[in-house]
């Protein structure tokens, strides 16, 4: 029988803490799909199910209020062995052009919350609709009462042709100014296998690395957190302005926290209605040093000239990669997995 503990960490990665190419059409508000409790594929309660299961796969100091899960459907579950347990992925049944599956939010908190979902396939958004329609959207949103746990059934729509990974992210609209800090888990990702793949020797050996247990101690990081830069490669300063977090001076590019090991990311722009631009690919990191990604002036210029929530992605690990890594880790040629889907937020400048 499969081991439900790993199922629910899995859906639990999304739990919020305690209390250069683009798309073509360009979406906004009034191409967000609203729903409400009213719709024939939303289903609203007061059982926490998730919530109740967190101490089963998570500690806390306090305790955990609020979920945000995406749960796939069992036909598209599929199971890899990692050190003697089951990881997910998901694989596309022949014939399927869509992923079917739930939305859960569970808000245990005397306050509402709002949040923006939105889906990508690979680098480019992919389109939602709820199970009773067959109208497809860029993103939904929904708020959650205070004490409820809201389930909604959804599509997901699929193009076997692109990239084999599929990326949920929840937008908390009711979140602290400074959630979206490239630290939090913020998203999940998913390896989606809808075409054939192997997986040689050379993909193996890209994937591994040792480290001794004094090393282990002493890192700071293990994944390439991002942060803002401005002039001279130096740190953005956050500032509070009118409870709305803003920086300094204008940003320039982003710094890649220093890790233990070399990897690719890729960098993507992606905004609060799902418009997606690549701003980077194949970024080498070097183990141990710091990594300065540049963003071009004019992009630079358009972010601060659109109004909306904008947000950078940092992606390693792509594709048959993300499944690379766990078998690495499992022939014991790497100390821990090192997938990663890191979420930044851009910020308006002080004036």
């Amino acid at each position: 029988m499969r081991k439900i503990q790993f199922i629910i960490l899995l859906l639990l990665l999304i739990i919020s803490g305690c209390s250069n190419s683009s798309e073509t059409n360009l979406y906004d508000e009034k191409d967000i799909l609203q729903l409400t409790s009213n719709n024939k594929s939303t289903i609203v309660s007061r059982d926490m199910d998730l919530l109740n299961k967190s101490d089963k796969v998570a500690t806390s100091s306090t305790p955990f209020t609020q979920v945000k899960a995406f749960i796939p459907n069992d036909e598209y579950i599929q199971y890899e062995k990692v050190l003697g347990e089951e990881f997910l992925y998901l694989k596309i049944p022949k014939n399927k052009s869509f992923i079917s599956g739930k939305v859960k939010y569970e808000n245990n908190t005397k306050e509402k919350m709002v949040i923006q979902t939105l889906f990508l396939q690979g680098n480019k958004n992919a389109q939602i609709k709820t199970s009773d329609s067959s109208s497809w959207k860029p993103a939904m949103i929904y708020d959650i009462p205070p004490y409820s746990s809201v389930t909604i059934n959804l599509d997901i729509k699929w193009d076997v042709d692109e990239m084999q990974e599929l990326t949920f992210f929840p937008i908390d609209q009711t979140s602290n100014m400074n959630r979206y800090n490239g630290g939090s888990l913020s998203n999940y990702r998913f390896f989606v296998q809808s075409k054939n793949i192997s997986m040689d020797k050379q993909l193996i050996n890209d994937q591994s690395f040792t480290l001794d247990q004094k090393e282990l101690s002493n890192q700071q990081n293990f994944f390439p957190i991002p942060t803002w830069i401005g002039s001279d490669k130096k740190e953005s300063k956050l500032v509070d302005k009118n409870n709305k977090l803003m920086t300094e001076e204008e940003v320039e590019g982003i710094k890649l926290a220093a890790i233990p090991y070399k990897t690719k990311v890729d960098v993507l722009l992606i905004d609060e209605f799902g418009n997606t631009s690549v701003l980077a690919e194949k970024i080498d990191i070097h183990e141990n040093k710091p990594t300065f990604v540049h963003i071009e002036p004019n992009k630079i210029k358009e972010m601060y000239e659109n109004k909306s929530r904008k947000f950078i992605f940092i992606f390693n690990n792509r594709e048959k990669e993300i499944l690379a890594d766990l078998k690495t880790l499992d022939i014991k040629k790497k100390p821990f997995a090192t997938s990663y889907q890191g979420v930044i937020e851009f910020y308006d400048t002080k004036k």
